[in-house]
């Protein structure tokens, strides 16, 4: 009695896949020495996050006797929303740490056959992570083959420009990190940030104290959240860009990041939050004109345009005490959807292909007031450019407001 697993999702052919996307199929193959048994079948005991999701059974597949097995849809029931924003008003630069980005499955291979069943004869897992592939991505379906690479043992979980962010006071800034390896532990990372003053044309630097981060750290690098991890206002209105560099386990940096100060008071900036293609949270400012937009929707009903008067016994148009024509229409309810015509400052080629993450994201924020509305994107259609083909360009967007707005009910 044996059962041989013959391939997993972290191990098609050659491919030697380190995430596998949980969006994908995740496909297990298996072959058991007791296929030729009355009634066989393949018995698949799903756990998800070490919590029993499902029991399957399965006759052999009539051509290679081989028990065939997709985790994939249901491993994406453990999938929920990770974003997490501080609880300090204005963030602070460590914004949340943890494990949600992947979910963890372990499948007990087990037998039925002559009326009993044999569970756990073998076993595997792995970790499902929330990314979806990229175009042509066939021939190398994860995070390894992605478009970043690790120094060492951490990335910035990005496919942004990393050196032309901006950032405001107004707003958040998240950029997210990726451990190289799940469920490994926790790492320590501390920033460093230079501070360029203008008027001294001088840099300053301040180094912060080491945090404890596990799979996934949401970073905020906004000034307001810089300043709460230091502890003081550095990066105050003198500052108009800084340098920042992450440590890890006081032994190397991450690639350095670049911020530029926004214009506060030129326009008036919207940032969006959302779910990138990757699995990380991340922020696009638009800083140019913004226009807000509504359509209304009526609801009424009908009524007589003549009403009894009882001083005179009959029946009138108007309340002539009052001068009050009645409504042979009578509107009882309006409600507004909320709409949002953004325009970001010229952006170079590879932040605006970037672009497309966020018009095919699922999960979008408008950022107000340090809170946090979701939208939806309206727009349907994105066209790469070429910075040698294309003039400048900055990014336009319209985005629903999630929640209907309403006027006085009658």
């Amino acid at each position: 009695m044996a059962i041989t697993i013959n391939s997993t999702p972290v191990n098609l052919g050659t491919l030697t896949i380190n995430y596998p996307s949980i969006h994908e199929d995740a496909w297990f193959v298996v072959t058991s020495t007791n296929v030729a048994q009355t009634n066989f079948k393949y018995v698949f005991e799903i756990y998800v996050n070490g919590n029993l999701a499902a029991t399957l059974r399965s006759f052999p597949d009539p051509s290679t006797s081989k028990g065939f097995l997709n985790v994939s849809a249901i491993a994406r029931n453990y999938i929920s929303s990770y974003f997490t924003p501080s609880t300090i008003a204005t963030g602070t630069a460590f914004t949340y740490t943890g494990e949600n980005i992947y979910a963890e499955v372990e499948v007990l291979f087990g037998e039925e056959y002559g009326g009993s069943t044999y569970s756990n004869l073998n076993s595997s897992s792995i970790f499902l992570f929330n990314y979806y592939n990229r175009l042509f991505s066939e021939l190398g379906p994860d995070y390894y083959f992605g478009e970043f690479t690790y120094d060492q043992n951490l990335t910035y979980l990005t496919n942004r420009d990393l050196t032309q962010l901006k950032a405001f006071s107004s707003s958040r800034l998240y950029v997210p990190l990726l451990s190289s390896q799940a469920n490994s532990g926790t790492m320590n990372i501390k920033l460093i940030v230079q501070g360029y003053n203008p008027t001294t044309n001088t840099w300053t630097t301040w180094t912060g104290s080491n945090v404890a981060t596990n799979t996934y750290t949401l970073l905020d690098l906004s000034p307001n959240a810089l300043n709460q991890y230091f502890g003081f206002n550095y990066i105050n209105t003198t500052i108009s860009k800084y340098k920042v560099k992450a440590m890890v386990d006081n032994d190397y940096y991450l690639t350095e990041i670049e911020v530029e100060r926004g214009c506060e008071v030129r326009y008036g900036n919207v940032a969006l939050h959302f779910l990138s293609a990757l699995g990380g949270y991340e922020t696009i400012n638009f800083d140019m004109i913004s226009r807000q937009s509504g359509s209304f929707e009526r609801k009424s009903f009908a009524s007589m345009p003549y009403r009894y008067d009882s001083a005179t016994a009959s029946m009138r148009p108007a309340n002539l005490s009052r001068r009050l024509i009645y409504p042979g229409t009578n509107t009882f309810a309006v409600n507004e959807t909320v709409n949002f015509r953004l325009m970001s400052d010229y952006v170079n080629e590879i932040d605006y292909n970037f672009f497309k993450e966020l018009i095919a994201s699922p999960e979008v924020y408008l950022e107000r007031s340090f809170g946090f509305f979701p939208v939806t994107i309206t727009d349907t259609q994105w066209t790469q450019k070429r910075k040698f083909a294309d003039k400048m360009f900055n990014l336009e967007l319209n985005v629903e407001f999630g929640k209907k707005m309403n006027s006085q009910y009658k």
